[in-house]
């Protein structure tokens, strides 16, 4: 009886310790996520002050220790394990290592419909390399890895490439401003312009708070939900509040009603068009062209500012994505995200065509040295015809990219605007 007793005891207090350790660790393991997402929100607050310093130079330093910093922390976030899940379709499968967000962005570039989605556990952070050769290995078609730029050992294979999950869009503000919508090109936008202001249009830049809590709640909050829907990143309250104490709201009136606005800022030379918002999602300026006419009237705001650069924003890093088909749309050129951004990398061991294809109908952007190239996957390099590979260049040119790198297995060719 006594020894039952005891053993029960014992089971007992057994079960008791080990709910308490694995309470204990989900308890660290939340404070750690905490305390690195506030270090990677500190050095996205920290890269947007530093604009304000004068000196290019210093500016330059301070930005490279501080978006270390950020990376230092989204490197670490992941730590120790990674989640890894397949997905697959009719003509391939694909195994995805990351997030939960960045997989529902990986899913909706790659499978529409049709696709089942598996897990396949946790990942150690140090088994990464030898589990994607592993993977590729058993047949898997394609590996795609959501690390932090300073992920050490990056794993690889004979078709590998990185690409940023982030870009920005940027326009050199010309002295003679009519010519930013001059020519041919710009017709559409000439025609939204004269129709937008035939519908009384205007625009006013605020610095009240009660007009950066409407833009906020009623207009920003409910545009990007219904933009994006799951695949929304929804800046908080009280950084977009930040970036407005330094900067304010261009609002955008029907006949001194706000239909749409801006969030917007200058730091030095550059003026930056930060979040947009539309009032309701069915209204006239979006049948005008909003695109078109906010960012007109946020380029003829930079100007009257004194601005030389016009900062569009950021986007994914694919040519393909909708918001950088209409930044680029302007002339706009690609340069590096201004925060802390994780990258894709995309191994495969053979690749079948169906799969180049799709990656190239994607046209992903990747960086080399501070140039920013467009992917091209193809099985031989050698086999592209040189008026094919003229096409190419010029295409991403317009993309406002300095080149395109060929990539096929165990090879890689630069080819920039030089060639």
């Amino acid at each position: 009886m006594f020894s039952a007793i005891a053993l029960f005891d014992a089971n007992y207090l057994g079960g008791r310790l080990r709910r308490y350790k694995r309470s204990f660790r989900k308890r660290k393991n939340r404070l750690k996520r905490k305390l690195l997402l506030k270090i990677i929100d500190l050095s996205h607050i920290i890269l947007w002050d530093l604009y304000q310093i004068p000196w290019q130079v210093l500016r330059d330093i301070a930005h490279k220790f501080a978006r270390y910093a950020g990376d230092i922390g989204l490197l670490f976030f992941q730590f120790p394990r990674l989640p890894a899940h397949k997905l697959t379709g009719a003509n391939y499968s694909i195994i995805f290592v990351g997030n939960k967000s960045h997989l529902l962005q990986l899913r909706n570039l790659f499978f529409k419909d049709g696709f089942s989605q598996e897990k396949m556990g946790q990942i150690a952070f140090w088994k990464l390399s030898a589990q994607t050769k592993q993977w590729l290995a058993q047949g898997e078609d394609l590996v795609v890895c959501q690390l932090s730029r300073l992920y050490p050992g990056r794993p690889s294979s004979s078709v590998t490439f990185t690409i940023p999950c982030l870009v920005e869009q940027f326009i050199p503000i010309p002295n003679q401003f009519e010519k930013v919508i001059a020519g041919k090109k710009f017709r559409h936008v000439r025609a939204s312009l004269n129709r937008a202001e035939r519908a009384g249009f205007n625009y006013k830049f605020s610095r009240s708070l009660p007009d950066f809590n409407y833009f906020y709640y009623d207009m920003y909050l409910p545009f990007i939900k219904s933009k994006h829907g799951d695949l929304a990143a929804i800046t908080p309250y009280e950084i977009q509040r930040r970036w407005f104490d330094k900067g304010g709201v261009l609002l955008i009136n029907q006949y001194d009603k706000p239909v749409a606005g801006a969030l917007c800022r200058i730091a030095n030379d550059t003026f930056f068009l930060i979040e947009l918002g539309v009032l309701g999602t069915d209204t006239e300026i979006i049948q005008l062209g909003f695109y078109n006419v906010i960012t007109w009237y946020a380029l003829t705001l930079a100007r009257e500012k004194g601005a030389k650069i016009f900062s569009m924003g950021g986007t994914r890093g694919l040519c393909s994505y909708p918001s950088f088909i209409s930044k680029r749309r302007w002339g706009a050129r690609v340069s590096r995200h201004r925060e802390i951004y994780p990258t894709w990398t995309f191994l495969a061991s053979d690749m079948s065509t169906v799969l180049q294809s799709h990656l190239n109908k994607a046209r992903m952007i990747t960086e080399i040295n501070g140039n920013f190239y467009r992917i091209f996957v193809t099985g031989d390099i050698n086999s592209i015809a040189p008026r094919d590979v003229d096409n190419e260049v010029t295409m991403a040119k317009k993309e406002g990219l300095d080149g395109v790198m060929m990539v096929s297995s165990n090879s890689k060719l630069i080819i920039n605007n030089n060639s």
